[in-house]
């Protein structure tokens, strides 16, 4: 797996976006795919968290909750999180903040 980010993209008027998700298979290896998820599913975006899930891995991540599961994708939460706003700013609906202490 090359540590070049994938392009993070919005798609459809913004109202999907595309990106590579980064995840743990059952025999404990990092494995990845490229995919399109809908905004409308989305209620959050977290940046990433200590310790990082995928400590072996160099680059960008973060992670959308999607359908009531975490969404790790590799991507800047700046880009990401902005993305979102702008989705819920044309679209409605609310969204929270989540504040770390």
């Amino acid at each position: 797996m090359s540590n070049d980010t994938p392009a993070f993209r919005e798609l459809n008027n913004g109202t999907e976006f595309m990106a590579q998700q980064i995840w743990i298979d059952d025999k404990g290896l990092v494995a990845s795919c490229i995919g399109v998820w809908g905004w409308a599913q989305a209620s959050a975006v977290l940046s990433a968290v200590e310790p990082p899930l995928f400590p072996a891995e160099q680059y960008p991540m973060c992670s959308v909750l999607w359908q009531g599961d975490h969404l790790n994708i590799r991507a800047e939460f700046r880009d990401v999180k902005a993305a979102y706003l702008r989705y819920k700013q044309r679209y409605g609906g609310q969204y929270l903040r989540l504040l770390a202490n």
